[in-house]
């Protein structure tokens, strides 16, 4: 770790102090620049494959206790195709 801190070191601080100055540019201007050379790629008219329906099917496993009102609402939302809740009580108890 020392040896990779002395070899960046200098150069992490240069893109820390980049990335804070790019940061203070775009929130007292309200504009995010891109890259002038990219610009082909951002208006060109090209398009991505549709997702694989492997891909479409998302499945969320959500882990937690049952009974609290927050598990239970997140387990309700109409992007969960379907869940587990853990019925068993926890190995160390809260305290």
């Amino acid at each position: 770790m020392e040896e990779l801190h002395k070899r960046f070191a200098g150069t992490r601080a240069e893109l820390l102090k980049a990335r804070v100055a790019k940061r203070e540019q775009v929130a007292r201007t309200g504009k995010l620049d891109f890259l002038p050379e990219t610009k082909d790629i951002r208006e060109g008219d090209w398009k991505v494959a549709p997702a694989p329906a492997a891909l479409q099917d998302r499945r969320v496993e959500m882990t937690g206790p049952a009974s609290p009102a927050k598990m239970a609402i997140n387990a309700s939302t109409p992007a969960l195709r379907c869940g587990w809740p853990t019925l068993r009580t926890p190995a160390h108890p809260p305290g």
